[in-house]
Formats: C-alpha cells, sequence, structure tokens
C-alpha cells in the first residue's frame, strides 16, 4: 500500500496484551482531518521521513489510544494473532507529538530501545508471539548496544 505520510495513518497492535485480569489489542487512531501531498513527495527512499518532519514543523500531530477488549476468550484467543476481534476501539487516552524545530535525523532512534515487555506485568505481551518477541527484542536489544558502543 503507497503511504503518503505515515502520521496520518492507524497503527494496531498484531499480538494482544494483558488488561488487568483480561486481555485487550492497542491502537493508534489519528485525532486530525488528514492532509494529502502531491506524488513528488513519494519519491526517494527516505519521504515517509521527510513528510513526516514537514508535517511535525507545521503542527502537532494527535493520536487517540485505544484499546479494543477481548469479548469471548473462546473465539478471540491470545495464542492466535490472526483471528480478528470483534469489539470496538475505545479511547482511553491521547498522546500528542509536538512540533519540531530541527530536521528529524534517521539516526536519530538508532539509541533508543523498544521492548514491548517493559511494562507492569498487567500490561505485558500474550501468547505465543509475544514470548517470541521477548527473544527477539532482547537480542536486538543487546547487539545495537554493542554496536552503538563501537561507534
Amino acid at each position: 500500500k503507497l503511504v503518503g505520510n505515515p502520521l496520518q495513518l492507524a497503527y494496531y497492535s498484531q499480538v494482544p496484551y494483558a488488561w488487568g485480569q483480561g486481555a485487550c489489542k492497542f491502537a493508534l487512531i489519528p485525532a486530525d482531518a488528514p492532509s494529502f501531498f502531491p506524488l513528488s513527495n513519494r519519491l526517494g527512499r527516505d519521504y515517509l521521513r521527510k513528510v513526516a518532519e514537514r508535517t511535525l514543523r507545521r503542527r502537532e500531530v494527535r493520536y487517540h489510544f485505544c484499546v479494543q477488549l477481548q469479548q469471548d476468550p473462546a473465539r478471540e484467543s491470545v495464542e492466535d494473532s490472526t483471528v480478528a476481534w470483534a469489539g470496538a476501539y475505545v479511547p482511553v487516552a491521547d498522546l500528542t507529538l509536538l512540533k519540531v524545530t530541527q530536521p528529524i535525523q534517521e539516526s536519530d532512534g538508532e539509541a533508543l530501545s523498544f521492548h514491548p515487555w517493559r511494562a507492569l506485568k498487567e500490561h505485558q505481551p500474550l501468547g505465543w508471539p509475544g514470548r517470541a518477541r521477548l527473544a527477539a527484542y532482547t537480542a536486538s536489544l543487546r547487539w545495537r548496544t554493542e554496536q552503538n558502543r563501537l561507534r
């Protein structure tokens, strides 16, 4: 799918997470109406970064952080992430990406380490995909930490 601006897409968790005693899936849904950019902005391997940067120079970007609660554990399995869940996404918070004044460098995220298991036990990933991701993110963190140390 051709994307005009990554800041105007909705983002969904592929796997379920613990939500207290139950389970949920997450979504970030854009709160603002989209702006469209001409096709010429889609040229080049880094056009997504450039269009995101241009958007954030002009304005902040808001998302609604939503949860979709598991309704039927027998049908909506935490082990099978290919099964669509039936419940609606319910907004629980807003996320605001603030305006930026400096260019976004491709290397800005290199020293960061996202890890979905860095959460309260009540919100950790569930199912075998979540457990597999624990091993993958842990190995990636070790490798990136070593690579950044060598620079």
